[in-house]
C-alpha cells in the first residue's frame, strides 16, 4: 500500500487479523466493521474521531461521511497497535 500497510480485500480476513478494540476506545483511524442482520460481515469504515466515519458507499454516491452508528456495528478494529 502507499503507507507500507497491507491490507487483505476480504473482510472476514481483515477483521481475523488486526487487533479488536472497544467501542469505547475508538479513536481517529480506527475501523470500523458492519454486519448485516444475519452477523454477516459486509461493510467496513474509518472513525474520522469525531462521531463519524468515512467508507464508500457505493458507485452513485461514492466516498461520504455517516455518523457512527448509521448501520449495525459488528466489531472496531485497531490496524497500527
Amino acid at each position: 500500500g502507499l503507507a507500507g500497510i497491507e491490507l487483505p480485500a476480504d473482510i472476514n480476513e481483515l477483521a481475523d487479523n488486526n487487533i479488536e478494540i472497544p467501542l469505547t476506545e475508538l479513536s481517529a483511524g480506527d475501523v470500523v466493521i458492519y454486519s448485516e442482520a444475519d452477523s454477516k460481515l459486509y461493510h467496513a469504515a474509518i472513525y474520522d474521531g469525531n462521531g463519524q466515519v468515512i467508507h464508500a458507499s457505493n458507485m452513485r454516491e461514492g466516498v461520504k461521511i455517516s455518523d457512527l452508528n448509521y448501520r449495525e456495528i459488528s466489531m472496531a478494529i485497531r490496524i497500527l497497535p
